[in-house]
């Protein structure tokens, strides 16, 4: 994603591009949790934008606690071996 207005035939560097994230603040996502060889998708409502790998944390519906989980794909977050 671009960090400023580029006008007709400027040059693009490094430093006028920022990763774009996989999940939003305030977004709900699918948590995947994972004990054993059972997986669980749950949806919950991310709580900060994060990248892929990145650890962020979700509001757990079932429970209203706050997680943290491990930024797996575009809206998903796992958790768990």
């Amino acid at each position: 994603v671009l960090v400023r207005d580029l006008a007709a035939g400027d040059a693009i560097t490094a430093s006028d591009l920022a990763l774009r994230p996989l999940v939003n603040r305030g977004e709900m996502i699918d948590l995947v949790v994972r004990r054993g060889g059972i997986a669980a998708v749950v949806r919950a409502e991310c709580r900060q934008d994060g990248r892929l790998g990145q650890l962020v944390s979700v509001l757990n519906p079932l429970d209203r606690r706050l997680v943290v989980a491990r930024v797996a794909a575009a809206g998903v977050v796992t958790m768990g071996r």
